[in-house]
């Protein structure tokens, strides 16, 4: 795994358990709603998603951060295969809220654009950069296969899963150290 790949994952899961505790705690605090973009008349509707999600992107933030010791402490294949689904999470949830925002669900609409590209640059890079370096792709159209009846959300989740199971799996490619 080079440098980049391990700058870009480390510093969005570092980034990701920053905001825990304004998701999760702070969230009475007018400037984290301000930074949030959570409006104050909402808040009691808003307390138990803000927690749950705060505390799911905290953990995610650490299963990427336990990856990336694995990478380099114990075994890299796996350690990479953490980081890949940590990212894949990442990169994911970040795309949803983008998603929500189309959708209406943000007040204002297009409020969640800053926060959208900003939360999946980095996995984002992180994962690019995983793929392109080390030169791996898939073999099979059949690694793809999901029921046609899937949500995008389910069929981008089962990619990104077995991307990562893939990865595992082939073991090659995987553990190059930083250039």
């Amino acid at each position: 795994m080079n440098l980049i790949t391990q700058i870009s994952a480390a510093t969005s899961a570092i980034l990701l358990i920053v905001v825990f505790p304004l998701e999760a705690v702070l969230i009475e605090r007018p400037w984290v709603q301000r930074f949030l973009g959570i409006e104050p008349d909402g808040l009691p509707n808003v307390r138990l998603w803000s927690f749950c999600l705060g505390t799911r992107n905290a953990l995610a933030g650490l299963g990427t951060l336990t990856g990336l010791w694995f990478v380099h402490f114990a075994d890299p294949a796996t350690g990479t295969t953490i980081v890949v689904v940590g990212c894949a999470y990442m990169l994911l949830a970040s795309l949803a809220m983008g998603l929500a925002d189309l959708l209406g669900y943000w007040r204002p609409r297009g409020g969640s654009i800053k926060g959208t590209i900003a939360s999946s640059v980095l996995p984002a890079i992180a994962l690019v950069e995983l793929l392109v370096k080390t030169g791996t792709g898939f073999d099979s159209a059949a690694c793809w296969t999901v029921p046609a009846s899937s949500t995008p959300l389910a069929v981008a989740a089962c990619a990104a899963t077995t991307m990562a199971c893939w990865w595992h799996a082939r073991g090659k490619g995987m553990t190059d150290q930083a250039t």
